[in-house]
């Protein structure tokens, strides 16, 4: 091959080469020409797309404006109004700062440019088709602002069309980023057309009720009825948004937004933490829903590594994962203040007590509790398999916020009068929080009892079972799990921890075996939850086990000290409310 001359690239080829970084599809433009609308401060930001974007992405702003005399230079390479040096590119205080951005789009489109600055008298606009050359300034109409016509993109790139996917598949992409944007600047109003039909719009927010619709417009009225917020501060960090209850989350990463001072990203380190602070609610292949923002300093992280700005670089890397992971596990962990707020949860006080509410609470918390009548006789070995498995049993037991017990349901269901309504417990679910958490403390205290089998349990393997057995060997030993390799994919189990004494150890094994297999490849810490998750499960109250009055009651005590108790280890509820005006529905009563 003969070696070519090296010479400097043609203006329109190197604005087109940069175009392709730039310019990935249309929403990349989109992209772009909102962030530079948002930075120009404007309050009312319109998108207009036909045909996906290929045919016309129009942004129309009401942001400051540019002068008559910048408008060719707004749209030359290397030219931005965001960063004058590299202090400042440091310290990034805007959205976008690239300088090739403007250039690389006008190089692959036929490219319009409106602009009316704040202190000028006439607008003025700027028509291009791929090259700046024969640029022309001339006066128009236009309020104050900007507006933005990208027509034909990749007319003179025909080849790059070929990789954009369909009109709806591109506009979807469009959607998505606005959808983010929108969701970050809860003060400024946009609007998204296609095909000249108004697709969605929200306001600005100006009180709690228009934040609650705009909420649900840019993520669904599910996502937010069923989330939590989010609101927490520590020294040189900020954390607010929302984050799904585990009953909505799905095998899909649909809702996923992070924002960190304000720019949508996607850090390792970042997706790390909220899957650490979900992981006793994840079940299977199920992951979080979120929208959150982070703030912190802007000269403790570095946007720059990433050509999109996706990844980031945090000069305090672990104080950030720290931070994310203690706070989300908060809000995900069960609050007393926050049911009792959010349900009005008041303990059944004696007939006719008239003391308001806050004032029984503030008893019943530092108060005798209320003797119930000892189990009988013939019930009291089952008695004390059952207080082993739960705590120490308590000579009395004091009313529960979770209200009454009233009785067993079809050997699943715990039934429980409250002045709400009627609140049902799945008693196997509620024990297997309770346990779960409690193993958890006692091993990471390193006093998880075990006890060694008189006679081993024998287990047969399939090939892949096999594997992973072996693959997790070193996980059973660290936490209490004695167990030996023997002959043709036999395993002999010798050791257990002491709830697992009484458990089907054959079904044990094959279970926790099939949820390992599911889990697939995560950080070692994972694995070993998921082990103490099934022992849990399989030392829990089972189906169809009855319970006396006090069992019940006893456990209904232990919830209402266990974190996270809303939820099962595999993110099913333990719990739910059955108000009093549902009941009424049901009965059709005052109709």
């Amino acid at each position: 091959m003969t070696l070519r001359r090296i010479e400097s690239l043609p203006p329109l080829l190197a604005n087109q080469i940069a175009a392709g970084e730039v310019v990935e599809r249309p929403a990349s433009i989109v992209k772009e020409l909102v962030e530079n609308s948002i930075d120009a401060g404007a309050k009312n930001i319109e998108v207009r797309i036909e045909e996906g974007g290929l045919k016309l992405i129009q942004v129309t702003d009401d942001g400051q404006g540019i002068p008559s005399d910048q408008l060719l230079l707004a749209v030359s390479p290397h030219a931005t109004s965001k960063i004058y040096c590299l202090e400042e590119l440091e310290n990034l205080q805007t959205l976008g700062f690239r300088g090739e951005a403007l250039a690389s789009i006008v190089s692959v489109s036929r490219f319009v440019l409106k602009s009316k600055h704040q202190q000028a008298d006439q607008a003025s606009a700027l028509h291009l088709e791929g090259t700046l050359q024969s640029a022309e300034i001339e006066p128009t109409s236009l309020n104050q602002g900007t507006k933005i016509e990208v027509r034909d993109l990749f007319f003179n790139t025909p080849a790059r069309r070929k990789f954009l996917k369909s009109t709806l598949t591109e506009f979807n992409h469009i959607d998505e980023v606005l959808r983010k944007i929108a969701l970050s600047h809860s003060d400024i109003h946009f609007s998204l057309y296609h095909h000249q039909k108004l697709v969605w719009q929200v306001f600005a927010v100006q009180h709690p009720a228009s934040e609650m619709i705009r909420w649900q417009t840019l993520c669904g009225k599910g996502f937010y009825e069923q989330s939590k917020k989010v609101e927490a501060h520590r020294t040189g960090f900020s954390l607010q948004g929302l984050i799904t209850e585990p009953k909505y989350l799905k095998p899909n990463a649909a809702i996923q937004y992070f924002f960190l001072n304000g720019r949508p990203i996607r850090d390792k380190l970042v997706m790390h933490a909220i899957k650490e602070a979900f992981k006793d609610v994840l079940y299977g292949h199920n992951q979080p829903a979120y929208v959150l923002f982070l703030d912190v300093a802007p000269e403790t992280v570095d946007f720059n590594v990433h050509p999109a700005k996706l990844e980031v670089r945090f000069r305090e890397g672990k104080q950030v994962h720290a931070f994310l992971v203690s706070e989300l596990k908060r809000v995900l962990a069960y609050s007393f203040e926050e049911k009792e707020s959010a349900l009005n949860f008041v303990p059944l006080a004696e007939e006719g007590n008239q003391q308001p509410a806050q004032t029984v609470l503030a008893s019943l918390r530092n108060s005798q509790s209320i003797d119930f009548p000892p189990p009988k006789e013939q019930n009291l070995e089952r008695m004390d398999l059952f207080s082993s498995l739960i705590s120490e049993p308590m000579a009395s037991v004091a009313p529960s916020r979770f209200g009454r017990v009233i009785c067993q349901l079809n050997g699943l269901f715990i039934l429980n009068q409250h002045p709400e309504g009627l609140i049902i417990i799945d008693m196997h679910a509620a024990h297997e929080r309770i346990l779960y958490e409690k193993i958890k403390t006692e091993w990471r205290q390193q006093r998880l009892p075990t006890q060694g089998l008189l006679i081993p349990v024998t287990v047969q393997l399939s090939g892949a079972q096999w594997a992973l057995f072996k693959e997790h060997e070193a996980h059973f030993s660290e936490l209490g799990l004695g167990i030996e390799e023997w002959i043709d994919q036999k395993i002999l189990i010798r050791e257990v921890p002491v709830l697992l004494a009484k458990a089907d150890l054959n079904h044990f094994m094959q279970a926790l075996l099939q949820d390992l297999d599911m889990l697939g490849k995560v950080e070692p810490e994972f694995y070993l939850d998921q082990i103490l998750a099934e022992i849990a499960c399989h030392s829990a109250i089972q189906a169809h086990q009855s319970l006396s009055l006090y069992e019940m009651q006893h456990l209904v005590q232990e919830m209402e000290i266990t974190p996270r108790i809303d939820y099962c280890n595999h993110g099913r509820p333990t719990w739910r409310l059955l108000k009093n005006t549902e009941l009424d529905q049901l009965f059709l009563r005052g109709r």
